[in-house]
């Protein structure tokens, strides 16, 4: 069964007529009865009764036609709503990555090719906290984040893709008295303070912290900032030193050192998105996100 035999059905139904309902559909009469004829015979009845040059519907016809007229409403109410969905998740695109830090190239670059392909489609930018990310991804609140690896066990509709194996550094004052020193490992800044974020904002980051000193020798005595944004203020402000990639405004300050410790691991940097929330222009989006993260690489 086809959606021209259905047209071609209810057009001759309302006209009772083949030529009629032929010329208005913009066919030739002998192929609008072809298409009717080929339904008569998929159901198995006739569905008009044809007594000389005049057509008039058949019990089966009359009843076919009101289910008929009724698919084609639903049909056409469906494809208004598809039309509705795809049009405003098409023009709007809410990005969100994490307060305090600079953008991944590849989301940048992302940007600028969505913004020349697609002239059309809003892009929204919100920072947010780590947690707060990946809540407004799962609530379907932002489209597209930029966050790092930890804590996504705990979100099952979250799908995400790493872009960038980031080096990971332990982050201590140039004036601090082992600075300059050759061959660190973490063991040698047992007695110091180490901040790090509250379990409850990311109890992941504070674990494998913890699992790094503990694999250096010792038990870290921790100092918990309530967001990534106050742990690097409280480094800067002399408070303890700690974990930190190059992605926070402290890794180009002059005053603090950013050492390279074998216990001190790389993570993923990663592009999430929620699997039930995902538009075409998202799709466009994220295509745009991991073709360019070949050209990444963790210093």
């Amino acid at each position: 069964m086809k959606i021209s035999q259905l047209e071609c059905f209810m057009e001759a139904a309302d006209c009772l007529s083949f030529t009629e309902a032929a010329s208005k559909l913009n066919i030739s009469q002998p192929a609008l009865s072809r298409q009717i004829a080929s339904l008569e015979e998929e159901l198995g009845y006739p569905l008009f009764l044809r007594i000389k040059q005049r057509v008039f519907l058949s019990e089966a016809g009359k009843a076919y036609l009101g289910g008929v007229k009724k698919l084609f409403r639903e049909y056409r109410d469906l494809v208004a709503e598809v039309d509705r969905i795809h049009g405003s998740g098409s023009r709007v695109l809410k990005i969100g990555y994490l307060e305090d830090r600079s953008l991944h190239p590849s989301c940048s670059d992302a940007i600028a090719a969505m913004s020349e392909k697609y002239p059309d489609v809003s892009i929204k930018m919100e920072a947010c906290r780590l947690k707060e990310l990946l809540e407004k991804i799962g609530e379907k609140r932002i489209d597209i984040g930029f966050t790092l690896e930890f804590d996504l066990g705990l979100y099952p509709d979250i799908e995400s893709k790493s872009i960038e194996k980031t080096k990971n550094y332990l982050a201590i004052p140039r004036s601090h008295p082992k600075a300059d020193r050759k061959d660190l490992t973490l063991a040698d800044f047992a007695d110091e303070t180490f901040v790090t974020i509250d379990p409850g904002e990311s109890a992941d980051i504070v674990s494998r912290l913890t699992e790094s000193c503990r694999e250096a020798g010792f038990v870290p005595n921790l100092k918990y900032a309530p967001t990534l944004r106050e742990l690097v203020l409280w480094v800067e402000a002399g408070l303890g030193i700690s974990g930190l990639d190059k992605g926070c405004f402290l890794y180009n300050n002059p005053r603090f050192k950013f050492l390279t410790l074998p216990e001190i691991h790389p993570f993923d940097s990663v592009v999430v998105w929620n699997r039930d929330n995902l538009t075409e222009t998202g799709a466009s989006f994220l295509n745009a996100v991991l073709s360019g993260t070949g050209k990444s690489s963790a210093q």
